[in-house]
């Protein structure tokens, strides 16, 4: 391809490339920390960080919002920055870097395809474009489509154009790793399809044919793992499949927001984005602006169509197709779409509009310069909008729009990192790290650490067992059942380190040291009791009123094996004459977290009636599988359970 107004001059396109490549830096490296960071960031990161840690190369990638999982690539391109350093920010760097790659992809671009001009408006808009900028901070895969696109454009027009054998071979390459990153890079295929089926005779069988094989390695990891479970898959998406489709303008109104940057505001969500609109320039007549020039472009491109001639058509062409490429596949839908459905689109609307300058010079300068200038204006204040959407998001809770940042989940995971605690216990909205987003980011910014483990804050009353050595730590992130939590934590007796800096109306991280109020307790005398069953009570503790209508909290010291089924405890509270008065049951620790091999301590309360008769008291304690309701035996013969005293609990 070359340019439409000759050859540029070496220095002055260098600069406008230098500025843009600068414009293009500074918001998406602006406060990394400030990044958003879920459940999708944090599992392609957690996939990313096993590889690279010695696990296995990953088969497939993140399972998708339609229950079937994607292609692995996005994981390996996500994986350098894990091999040296598991901190996500290292990682968020790292996407920003590659996504500022599409300015001068970009430029080059319409460069080849309309002319200088043309590729510095391109670039220009392609630096600043706000949800350009939002993506290209985000561990997501989808968030190098725009990248890959460019790559797939810059190399079929290359091969359908200037016919470059090389272009042939890499254009397949390009076009599948673009699909293997999000379904949605299927745009590139109904664009590529076409662009294939205009210029027919030009295609070049032989090198089309090598990069088709090298596509096809590319998906080879991901066959092998469809063999495994294609029938899973297909169930999973099968109910999606069958709903029914629907045609209207959704698609369209996605569109409009990515080509002009409108509904930015919506990130700092409905609390605070009248607020944010304050501190910003009123942006609705340049987005207005916008719409208006690309619409215009279009009309250009069509027009180009009739009376061009030559290169000039034919890139005129190319751009159409790509503008068009999203309605066959969304316009018609039964599955709701979102506006990073067409990240693999979004360069198209901003290579139109810097094709527009192009030949507007050519023919209306005074216009041409106007334009120019609403297009330079548009972009400074989409700088203008990113960069204080970034500070407001930094600064203030903003609920229902971007969540809490990355920055908050790193600071209180280097707090709990240096704290000399036997155990870290993160209270998280959910317990799995495979499919919720707190467990997920903890479990991911704590990764290799031994002592963590993750607590459902849900059912945190549930959570009474605690390995031997100093207090552990609570993270606890405030959930909808905050006050619960804090309620249940007070009650355990935690102790509350001074809470992690947080956004403005937002209740902060906290730290917490706790051990269930075992160090106030009164120690038992007790020789180890070891249970058939390969478990052993090394000790005993508690604390309380042992009287009636009092309440006591028992404390049990165990020594864990390994166990086909976690066992309950029993402890029944009894009277010098052996009858029960009282008891409490429960697990010692769940099964899919049993530390086998460490010394745990676990806590039950007992509520003595207030009709109880006088002590003295006693506990009698053993353990019983929950499956079977079937106490264990002691290991020495000696019955199935122990005689606690309760020194001092006479009346």
């Amino acid at each position: 391809m070359t340019t439409n107004d000759g050859a540029p001059q070496r220095w002055p396109a260098a600069l406008a490339l230098l500025v843009a490549m600068l414009g293009g830096a500074l918001p998406r490296f602006w406060r990394l920390g400030v990044a958003p960071f879920g459940f999708d960031e944090a599992d392609i990161s957690r996939q990313a960080l096993a590889w690279v840690s010695g696990g296995a190369l990953p088969l497939a990638g993140q399972i998708s919002s339609t229950g079937y999982h994607a292609p692995p690539l996005a994981v390996w391109l996500f994986a350098p920055p894990y091999a040296f350093t598991p901190d996500p920010l290292m990682a968020v760097a790292w996407v920003a870097l590659l996504n500022l790659l599409t300015v001068p992809v970009g430029y080059l671009v319409a460069l080849r395809l309309f002319g200088r001009r043309a590729a510095f408006v391109s670039a220009l808009l392609l630096a600043s474009s706000p949800w350009a900028l939002l993506y290209s901070r985000s561990l997501w895969a989808n968030s190098l489509l725009p990248l890959f696109a460019l790559l797939t454009v810059l190399a079929g027009g290359s091969a359908l154009l200037q016919r470059r054998t090389a272009a042939f071979f890499l254009w397949p390459v390009l076009l599948s790793a673009t699909i293997q990153l999000h379904i949605s890079g299927l745009v590139m295929l109904v664009w590529s399809g076409a662009a294939a089926l205009v210029f027919y005779r030009r295609l070049q069988g032989r090198p089309l044919v090598a990069g088709a094989l090298i596509a096809l390695l590319l998906w080879l990891p991901y066959l092998v793992y469809q063999a495994n479970h294609w029938r899973d898959e297909v169930a999973a998406v099968e109910a999606h499949l069958t709903a029914p489709a629907q045609i209207d303008g959704q698609i369209l109104r996605h569109m409009g927001r990515l080509a002009t940057g409108a509904d930015i505001h919506s990130l700092a969500g409905p609390a605070r984005y009248l607020d944010y609109l304050q501190q910003v320039p009123y942006y609705w007549p340049l987005a207005a602006c916008l719409g208006l020039i690309l619409s215009a472009a279009g009309l250009g491109l069509l027009w180009q169509l009739r009376v061009a001639q030559g290169r000039s058509r034919e890139a005129a062409l190319l751009l159409l197709l790509w503008l068009l490429a999203p309605l066959p596949l969304f316009l018609r839908h039964s599955l709701p779409l979102y506006t990073h459905y067409l990240l693999a689109w979004l360069p198209a609307p901003l290579l139109a509009m810097g094709a527009s300058v192009q030949w507007l010079y050519a023919r209306r300068p005074a216009l041409a310069r106007t334009v120019t200038l609403l297009l330079g204006a548009a972009a400074v204040s989409q700088l203008l909008l990113f960069v204080t959407l970034i500070n407001t998001v930094g600064t203030q809770a903003t609920l229902g729009g971007l969540g809490r940042p990355l920055e908050a989940w790193r600071s209180a995971a280097a707090v709990a990192r240096t704290l000399p605690v036997c155990e870290i216990k993160a209270i998280t909205d959910g317990a799995w790290p495979d499919w919720q987003a707190e467990p997920a980011t903890v479990d991911l910014l704590l990764h290799g650490d031994p002592r963590l483990l993750i607590v459902d804050g849900n059912h945190l009353r549930d959570e009474t067992t605690y390995r031997d050595g100093r207090s552990a730590i609570w993270i606890t992130p405030p959930t909808q059942n905050s006050t619960e939590i804090s309620r249940t934590l007070y009650e355990i007796g935690s102790s509350t380190l001074p809470p992690l800096p947080s956004r403005r109306d937002e209740a902060p991280l906290r730290i917490l040291y706790d051990d269930g109020g075992r160090t106030e307790a009164t120690v038992g005398d007790l020789k180890a009791v070891d249970f058939a069953n390969g478990q052993t009570l090394l000790g005993y503790a508690w604390r309380g009123d042992v009287a009636p209508g009092g309440q006591i909290r028992l404390f049990l010291q165990w020594g864990l094996g390994s166990v086909a089924e976690a066992p309950q405890a029993f402890n029944h509270l009894e009277d010098s004459a052996g009858e029960k008065i009282t008891q409490a049951d429960g697990m010692i620790c769940p099964a899919n977290q049993w530390p086998a091999g460490e010394t745990v301590w676990t806590w039950y309360d007992l509520v003595i009636p207030p009709d109880a008769p006088a002590g003295p008291f006693h506990l009698r304690t053993g353990l019983y599988t929950l499956s079977d309701i079937r106490t264990v035996a002691r290991a020495d013969g000696g019955g199935d359970s122990v005689i606690l005293p309760l020194h001092g609990a006479e009346e």
